[in-house]
């Protein structure tokens, strides 16, 4: 997990279309390596605590995807 910094940065450097990101720290290490490059996330919990997104209205910046949300039974939201 510590090498993912260094590891989003390689990825940018390869100037993808989208970087998928399948957690959290993966899809934060991707955040910070790039504005640009637009980051799906693969059904997340907590986008908007994790600081991810602004809010589900109005993600912001080049995160968006799926997220799971609710504490007992979860449904799928598409921001």
């Amino acid at each position: 997990m510590d090498r993912l910094p260094a590891l989003a940065d390689d990825l940018v450097a390869l100037h993808p279309s989208a970087i998928v990101a399948a957690t959290v720290l993966e899809a934060m290490a991707a955040k910070h390596a790039t504005t640009t490059i637009p980051i799906i996330m693969a059904q997340l919990i907590d986008p908007v605590g994790s600081g991810l997104v602004d809010s589900y209205a109005r993600p912001g910046g080049n995160v968006t995807g799926r997220t799971i949300s609710g504490s007992v039974a979860p449904k799928m939201r598409l921001l």
